[in-house]
């Protein structure tokens, strides 16, 4: 009972806040709402660029994940772990970093300059796709990742004494996975880039590349015009959530996998070729992950002495805002453990981050001004924005927990309360810190709603990042992102390695 009343408490909120902001916008608006040639661009670039980005970074992802997964080297959960760092990355950090490689002036188009080739441009369509398919590799890798590392290594001993073709052993081993895991990581992916922001600001590189995320940022603030705003933001709703519906409750079939007994395996039909292609792809993803990242630390790290006194205010704001987002986040993913939970938490990021604290700042102008209450706006934002990662973190866990011991707890008559703090709680610490460090990560270097109403009261480290490119003082803002860098992946290995130590 308390179980199902904090699940209703818990959808109620996610409603209010997704809902609630995109009615009163409508109500304040005349609700003449006309789709012009400017929006049906901007949906037809949105969606472009989204399908685009969700399935290169899911048939790229593949390779690299079955690549980490046939091989044993030294140092190589070192690598996993570096690979992931691009997801966690602030947005306006990567976007500095693969400038760096690929801009104008960057290491590429100075090789492709030195050899007599034409230089690549990194804004417009192409510029967007590159940095869609560098932040959402890792997420997908990993997907497919912890996927194959369930599959019972029995089905592989068996694949081997038969001698299967590879053809044959992609049917019956791989394609079980890739059609569970795929179109749930494609629909997440879409949907993300469905409601990228920052990536298109700063690369977007014109009127041609706008998407509906961008046309709503320019509704509310060039225009004012809030009715163009949540009608564009209807239209995203709309979109995420066939999406999500159709992947999830058609298209995501679990497999019949079990737990094998996990002996170790000689992969004798593995070849020499297999050897060169396997790691060619780490190598070659490797560096395209990594890169970027080591460009900005390098250049950063060389203008430290830039860097002013004034941005320990913002990294402060930043800290408080990331941790509090990843504890509210995480607490309201209990209410969804379920798949339609899956389905409504999705729902979060479906909606324009700018129309949620829009619609938010409508609803307290009388009360109070609502720049005074900006943390709390961003807050309530990031704090939804994370539940999806929450949810599919937090989930599979929580439904092995009551599997395996559901039954256990009834015979013993536990109480909800004792089955929740001794049975449930202490196994699902690992999934729990992993999606509280996940989140905080992500609201560090989150640069949606602050940018609309962030100011003087009240900064972020990444729009003091930002306003610093803005006004062309690189130097400036690689230093600065260093540290936001530093404090995001610090803060996200703290909450992982806790999720590690083991029960008293």
């Amino acid at each position: 009972m308390a179980k199902r009343t904090f699940s209703i408490i818990s959808n109620c909120i996610l409603l209010f806040v997704v809902f609630g902001p995109l009615f009163v916008l409508i109500f304040h608006t005349d609700q003449n709402f006309i789709f012009t040639a400017a929006d049906k661009a901007a949906l037809e670039f949105t969606l472009l660029q989204a399908a685009l980005s969700s399935l290169w970074s899911v048939l790229l992802a593949w390779p690299l994940a079955l690549a980490l997964s046939r091989r044993q080297f030294k140092g190589r959960q070192l690598l996993i772990v570096a690979l992931s760092v691009p997801f966690i990355l602030p947005v306006i950090v990567a976007v500095l970093g693969l400038l760096s490689i690929f801009g104008h002036s960057g290491i590429l188009n100075s090789l492709l300059q030195f050899f007599g080739f034409p230089i690549l441009s990194v804004y417009g369509l192409s510029g967007v796709l590159l940095a869609h398919i560098f932040f959402n590799i890792p997420l997908a890798t990993r997907a497919f990742l912890l996927a194959l590392e369930r599959r019972p290594t029995e089905l592989e001993r068996v694949a081997d004494g038969l001698n299967l073709i590879s053809l044959t052993r992609f049917w019956i081993l791989d394609w079980p996975i890739i059609r569970f895991v795929a179109p749930q990581i494609f629909s997440l992916i879409f949907v993300l880039c469905l409601t990228s922001f920052a990536v298109v600001l700063t690369l977007g590189g014109g009127p041609k590349a706008t998407t509906l995320e961008l046309a709503i940022y320019q509704s509310f603030r060039f225009e004012l015009d809030f009715g163009r705003a949540a009608f564009l933001a209807f239209i995203q709703l709309c979109i995420a959530a066939f999406t999500c519906t159709l992947s999830i409750l058609i298209f995501g079939l679990p497999t019949n996998f079990n737990s094998g007994f996990d002996r170790p395996l000689r992969k004798r039909y593995l070849s020499v070729w297999s050897f060169f292609w396997d790691f060619g792809v780490i190598i070659l993803l490797g560096l395209f992950l990594t890169l970027p990242l080591i460009s900005v630390l390098i250049k950063g790290i060389q203008n430290f002495y830039l860097i002013e006194n004034t941005i320990w205010i913002p990294i402060i704001n930043s800290i408080i805002l990331a941790l509090c987002s990843a504890l509210i986040s995480t607490i309201l993913a209990m209410g969804f453990m379920n798949r339609w939970g899956e389905v409504v938490g999705t729902l979060s990021i479906a909606v324009s981050p700018i129309i949620i604290g829009a619609g938010l700042f409508l609803m307290v102008r009388n009360i109070t001004n609502p720049f005074e209450i900006t943390f709390w706006v961003t807050l309530t934002v990031n704090s939804v924005m994370g539940l999806p990662f929450s949810i599919r973190i937090m989930r599979p866990a929580s439904n092995e927990i009551i599997s395996n011991f559901r039954r256990l707890s009834h015979a013993h008559a536990m109480s909800p309360y004792a089955w929740f703090y001794w049975v449930y709680l202490p196994r699902l610490k690992s999934a729990l810190t992993y999606s509280m460090g996940l989140v905080a990560a992500l609201s560090m270097g989150d640069l949606g709603v602050i940018v609309l109403f962030g100011g003087a009261d009240f900064e972020t480290l990444p729009l003091v990042i930002y306003q610093l490119m803005s006004a062309y003082r690189t130097e400036q803002a690689m230093a600065s992102a260093v540290i936001l860098v530093s404090i995001s992946i610090g803060i996200f290995l703290i909450f992982d390695r806790i999720g590690k130590t083991r029960n008293a």
